[in-house]
């Protein structure tokens, strides 16, 4: 065992933390854990460490590849294997820390989580500054120094969390206070001139964003049977964050965006990271070319933050709007009454004003968003918000 700091491999017993050897590095004086990891690599690691790699055992005399069929329970955890190596997330990590965090994404995503791509990517990320991902002090210390904001390092620390429970360590988790910011919420006319100027598959992206406020992952992963082109109608039956699933109605406008995509199987977006990429890529030109600024502060999330300030204040109804969402709490969806009082805080006393002569007309007031006011010498007087 060595310091990791100077790599001296003489140390001093220094106590213990949570059931773990504290050790004082007797050349730098650097204070670390022992690593939780003292056992060698067990079997269902090396064997998908090897299946991956493509390396050769030898068996019964032949050389042959250590496989399983896909339609069995390990062919199922080898399919998750080999998509976790082929992202190219690993090839940084050493051998021994690459069967580990293998094994733990195939048990992870086999327990129905849907994050071990960003754990690993964080993993990664913390490696590349140094972190030993062995001893949690040292992983402390890392994000500590991370040029992050505090809501970013508690993402960071939750992350890691995952993966040292799976290692069977423990660790006294950092707080971070997260001090939450009002979003940007652009002009409607911004958004459609910056939809406008994608490229179809982005477009037809970010449309489907503006009108169901769903998640940018939620969309990527939207199948063609969840698009009901006959009642207009799109569902979300695999949201993030724990939400509720959802349905949502949208115009004939964004089903005939989608109608031009192709359909080269189950999923409308074959790569939602390089709709991602090709978002910011492409924005960034387009912020060149219209000379608007504001383009660059739209992000794919921004859409679900315009339409639940939009849809909040056409409805007043903040019940209606964390449905919308798909929000379990609905404190979540508060922040969106402060954003519209303050974007429409000098329009809230414009009114369209309409009276109605007869019932026909006081329904037809109220099928295009008039709300009743009073009666008035038997009529009815109503009014909307311009």
């Amino acid at each position: 065992m060595t310091c990791p700091l100077c790599g001296h491999d003489k140390a001093w017993r220094n106590g213990h933390r949570n059931g773990c050897q504290r050790w004082l590095c007797k050349n730098c004086g650097r204070e670390y854990l022992e690593p939780v990891l003292t056992k060698a690599i067990n079997r269902l690691e090396t064997n998908l460490l090897l299946a991956v790699a493509d390396e050769k055992v030898e068996r019964l005399g032949n050389a042959k590849l250590l496989r399983v069929q896909s339609d069995t329970a390990k062919g199922g955890e080898m399919e998750k294997c080999e998509k976790i190596q082929n992202s190219g997330l690993l090839k940084d990590f050493p051998q021994d820390l690459q069967a580990k965090i293998l094994h733990f994404g195939v048990k992870r995503e086999n327990q129905g989580y849907k994050d071990v791509y960003n754990i690993i990517t964080a993993l990664k990320t913390l490696m590349r500054h140094g972190a030993n991902l062995y001893d949690p002090e040292y992983v402390k210390e890392t994000i500590k120094k991370l040029p992050l904001e505090d809501s970013s390092k508690q993402v960071y620390c939750d992350r890691y969390g995952a993966f040292l429970s799976f290692l069977g360590g423990t660790w006294e988790k950092p707080r971070y206070r997260i001090t939450q910011k009002i979003p940007f919420i652009p002009l409607e006319k911004e958004i459609d001139e910056l939809i406008a100027a994608l490229s179809l598959t982005i477009s037809v992206f970010c449309q489907i964003a503006k009108e169901t406020a769903g998640r940018k992952g939620e969309i990527g992963r939207l199948n063609w049977t969840d698009i009901d082109f006959e009642r207009k109608l799109i569902f979300i039956n695999n949201p993030e964050k724990h939400s509720n699933p959802r349905v949502i109605k949208v115009s004939d406008k964004c089903l005939n965006m989608i109608n031009q995509l192709p359909r080269n199987g189950e999923k409308l977006f074959k790569s939602f990271k390089a709709i991602s990429q090709d978002f910011y890529r492409s924005r960034k030109q387009i912020t060149h070319r219209l000379n608007n600024p504001r383009f660059l502060k739209i992000g794919l999330h921004t859409f679900r933050h315009w339409k639940a300030t939009m849809e909040y204040h056409k409805t007043k109804d903040i019940l209606h709007v964390q449905q919308l969402l798909g929000h379990r709490n609905i404190a979540s969806t508060m922040v969106y009454i402060t954003i519209e009082q303050t974007i429409f805080k000098e329009a809230d006393d414009e009114f369209t004003v309409r009276v109605a002569n007869n019932l026909e007309e006081f329904v037809k007031l109220l099928e295009v968003g008039f709300e009743y006011v009073s009666d008035y010498e038997d009529k009815k007087v109503l009014r909307r918000r311009r």
